[in-house]
């Protein structure tokens, strides 16, 4: 727990874990090879690995809220909502597709169940004729193999791959339940202090500036001296 915590923000009263996400434009969240509007545009398949990835992170009994920073000079409320609009619209659409795949899974165990003891059932007939032929029992063995490779295969897609099923389905459902907040982008660093805003953004390639001379002062008038006199000896 205290280690997801140092990765992601988390709001203690609610018990939910935040994904940010930064962009520079809205249309980073969506694929960039889609004409379509937002509200029906593909997501980026690098954010949706993204977003896999971190909610395979966090436990599924933990709520999720996902941040995006975008600048503040190009923040629109309208494009925000479209953005939204498209991004449940694709996580439907996700469950929609998985549903129809754990379908079409089913169906097919189905069908493997059943051309399976059909199979053992024909296999089981044929081996009460008294048939003294090698190739007669070797056809016998084929079909009752056959039956058992299908019979186990129709264990596995029935039973064993539902729970994978139920856990996807259960991560797009949090998306869909998710909270999606847009905010401010973060500075880099303040410019509070002007000077050191001055040096940091000075490239090192630049030309050093010209240093000033400094300039003395002038010579004060003081009054001439009288020279002395050498005394002769």
């Amino acid at each position: 727990m205290n280690y997801l915590r140092s990765i992601f923000p988390y709001d203690a009263e609610s018990g939910t874990f935040t994904i940010e996400i930064t962009i520079d434009h809205y249309d980073e969240i969506f694929n960039e090879w889609d004409p379509s509007p937002f509200r029906r545009r593909d997501l980026h398949p690098d954010l949706t690995d993204y977003l896999d990835y971190c909610s395979k992170e966090i436990p599924l009994k933990y709520p999720i809220r996902i941040s995006i920073e975008v600048p503040e000079e190009k923040r629109n409320a309208a494009a925000e909502k479209m953005v939204e609009q498209g991004f449940r619209n694709n996580i439907r659409m996700d469950i929609f597709q998985l549903n129809k795949e754990i379908g079409k899974s089913n169906t097919l165990a189905i069908a493997e169940m059943v051309f399976a003891f059909f199979f053992l059932f024909t296999a089981y007939y044929l081996m009460g004729f008294a048939v003294d032929n090698i190739f007669y029992r070797a056809a016998i063995e084929g079909i009752s193999i056959w039956g058992w490779v299908l019979e186990w295969q129709g264990i596995l897609g029935f039973f064993f791959a539902k729970p994978d099923y139920r856990r996807q389905k259960k991560l797009f459902a949090r998306y869909l339940d998710a909270e999606l907040v847009f905010k401010n982008q973060k500075q880099t660093f303040t410019t509070t202090n002007p000077v050191l805003l001055k040096k940091r953004t000075v490239s090192p390639h630049s030309p050093t500036p010209a240093k000033k001379k400094r300039k003395l002062p002038a010579p004060q008038n003081l009054p001439h001296a009288t020279p002395l006199k050498r005394k002769k000896r």
